[in-house]
């Protein structure tokens, strides 16, 4: 063990040189690591959800709902289907076996869907996605104003402020909720209609044809090739009335405004939004798997100031949820309460050691300890959350128990009037053992937790890994750095030696 010691005293620059890198990095893990309420969890579970307009629920049950739920039940590791049927609507919730690797069984799933959408009824829409943490808003908005028509007011948001949040780093998805939609009301007359000897879903093909986009050519100029395109988009609704629905005997067309009126105006409200007893509109803001809520938060803020300068006059933008505060709120009492136990260690500390210079090299074991653990938790792709906080909170009463204990031996080895290399080596060689074996008493008591499988496995690993990597780099620290500062800062106790290592008289 005396080697050993002579060893670490030996290479003492390259091993202060090789703690402040981790250290460094440790700083630079602690401030890339993103952060969260909860750990990013994969629930072994998959929503199919089917709109299919007003279908009575009976025949969606038969044309809908029953499809997906026979092909869904082909995927591998389908452990459970339930399904919900609503008038016009159906949500299919698809449970895995826990160990079934999700990204897969999404593809699976989609596969199958896709072989069966040709026999589900026409217009129906299908959502198919992974049930995460990530599936719901981080961020809500309120969008009002005083001065503008509420139609005005959607325009703007889908078409000015959506854009540019969406944009943002961070921003998966934003979502437009409640407001006036505007759109452009075609009224027959039921009279009309049957003189014309037309349908109504004659003429409502007759304006979806009439009102899209189309190549009708080509023209070649210079060695060019250019694509003529007809612009079959409105620019206001008298822009349909001059439509041509059918022709009547001897070539006389029948135009949309002999068969009815053409007129602006809104959808069917399905949905109100009021914010300060006004009505208005939400913006809900999703953001990306293992992206860092806090940051997505400032980032999206800082676009919105940028934004209400380019507004009308009258437009509010106003916060309604905001999910960072609840995260930067858990990281603060996290670390406020680590920050008091680490100032209760030192104090305990010094009051048994009664020497500054001792209780120095212990409490110096807390913080190379925590930026160990955020170290590793960005190379394992943790975050930091409730259960990693609070794994290194219970990590900060243990790290420091290697680093009391051995400069508690290495002073009581001192007092036997041996030099400070001979005190370090007499510690370490009867400390070697029971630390290292303490040490993995510990680990082995909470690594457990980690092997857990399904969602409670994914809350405990955070916490498991935080923990073990603090405990661990803290018998590291016990076996190199505390012994090697001990003995270049408790020398001044001892008078000048002689050398087979007795203390003068």
């Amino acid at each position: 063990m005396i080697r050993f010691t002579k060893l670490l005293q030996s290479q003492a620059k390259a091993i202060y040189l090789i703690f402040v890198f981790m250290a460094i990095l440790g700083i630079f893990a602690y401030s890339n690591l993103p952060s969260g309420v909860y750990p990013e969890l994969s629930f072994p579970r998959i929503a199919v959800i089917a709109e299919a307009g007003n279908v009575a629920p009976e025949q969606v049950v038969l044309t809908v709902t029953r499809p997906l739920e026979v092909a869904t039940n082909q995927v591998y590791g389908v452990q459970k289907i339930r399904s919900k049927t609503a008038r016009g609507s159906t949500e299919l919730s698809i449970e895995f076996q826990p160990t079934t690797d999700m990204q897969q069984a999404l593809q699976q799933l989609q596969a199958k869907i896709n072989e069966v959408r040709s026999t589900l009824p026409a217009g129906t829409n299908l959502t198919v996605e992974r049930v995460t943490p990530a599936i719901f808003p981080v961020l809500s908005y309120n969008v009002t104003t005083d001065t503008l028509a509420q139609t005005d007011l959607y325009s703007i948001t889908q078409y000015q402020i959506l854009p540019y949040l969406s944009r943002v780093a961070g921003v998966a998805l934003v979502n437009l909720q409640g407001g006036n939609i505007p759109e452009v009301e075609v009224q027959i007359d039921p009279n009309r209609l049957q003189n014309s000897g037309l349908s109504l879903s004659q003429v409502a093909d007759t304006i979806g044809r009439s009102t899209q986009n189309q190549a009708v050519g080509k023209l070649d100029s210079n060695y060019q090739q250019n694509l003529i395109v007809t612009n079959g988009q409105p620019i206001d609704p008298s822009a349909l009335t001059g439509i041509v629905v059918t022709t009547k005997g001897a070539g006389k067309p029948v135009f949309l405004e002999d068969l009815g009126q053409v007129s602006l105006g809104e959808a069917d409200r399905t949905q109100i939004v009021s914010a300060k007893g006004k009505p208005g509109l939400t913006l809900n803001i999703f953001r990306q798997p293992n992206s860092n809520v806090v940051a997505v938060a400032e980032a999206v803020q800082q676009e919105i100031k940028s934004l209400e300068k380019s507004l009308p006059p009258g437009v509010q933008i106003t916060k309604a949820y905001d999910e960072s505060g609840l995260v930067v709120d858990a990281i603060a009492n996290v670390r406020d309460s680590i920050a008091i136990g680490i100032v209760l260690i030192i104090i305990v500390l010094y009051v048994f050691l009664r020497e500054w210079r001792s209780t120095v090299i212990a409490a110096i074991t807390i913080p190379l300890s925590a930026l160990a653990a955020f170290g590793v938790l960005s190379f394992v792709g943790q975050s930091l959350n409730l259960m990693s906080l609070g794994g290194l909170a219970v990590a900060i009463g243990l790290v420091i128990d290697d680093a009391i204990v051995v400069i508690e031996n290495i002073d009581r080895q001192l007092q036997k009037d041996l030099n400070s290399t001979a005190a370090v080596a007499a510690a370490m060689a009867e400390l070697t053992e029971p630390v290292i074996s303490s040490t993995i008493t510990t680990v082995a008591v909470f690594l457990p937790l980690g092997l857990l499988s399904g969602v409670a496995g994914q809350f405990f690993t955070s916490l498991t890994t935080t923990l073990t990597a603090a405990v661990g780099f803290s018998l590291l620290l016990a076996l190199t750095l505390t012994p090697l500062l001990a003995a270049s800062w408790l020398r001044h106790q001892l008078n000048h030696s002689e050398p087979n290592g007795t203390k003068k008289r």
